[in-house]
């Protein structure tokens, strides 16, 4: 659960690969699991600051991932949906609603493109969807809610129960 401490991690382990020591080389489960650590801080924060905090650290973190794909298009730094979902939900933690929606666009557009030259590996899932519709269930926004249920119709992507139950609460209350 300490975010920080494993982000020092990785940051180490890029320090020491720059050095030259190819063996310390993070890869995509290096940088998902920092991101992972990201969202379990952000769900335990009551801090609005720190929950932004956290958000803008994982917003860097995917950012960084990129550019090294992007540099050296190396599969093992590539972003995958695990990436891409785990940040969606770190800005949903925070309440950054327009942001966590502005990823998704973002996301869904790279997924869409040839996947051979796509900079992400996989597509949003119902369970990207649900993320949000669960941030809108929380802060009382239906509409915002209902408009991400349309989108993920459109996109071809199967409600389920999940997310059924989180458009019902998201009425009720």
């Amino acid at each position: 659960g300490d975010s920080e401490k494993a982000e020092a991690i990785l940051m180490k382990m890029h320090q020491l690969h720059v050095g030259y020591d190819l063996h310390t080389k993070p890869d995509i489960i290096s940088y998902n699991i920092v991101l992972d650590a990201l969202a379990n801080s952000g769900k335990h924060s009551r801090n609005k600051q720190e929950s932004q905090r956290l958000a803008q650290r994982g917003s860097d973190i995917l950012a960084h991932m990129e550019r090294l794909y992007e540099e050296s298009s190396d599969e093992n730094v590539k972003p995958n949906d695990r990436t891409y979902n785990t940040c969606i939900n770190i800005y949903a933690k925070a309440g950054m609603i327009d942001e966590a929606d502005a990823l998704l666009q973002k996301f869904t557009k790279a997924a869409s493109n040839d996947p051979a030259l796509s900079v992400v590996d996989g597509k949003p899932t119902v369970r990207t969807h649900n993320t949000l519709l669960s941030a809108c269930m929380v802060r009382g926004q239906v509409a915002m809610a209902m408009t991400f249920w349309r989108r993920m119709k459109d996109l071809g992507i199967q409600s389920d129960v999940v997310t059924y139950n989180t458009l019902l609460k998201c009425h009720v209350r």
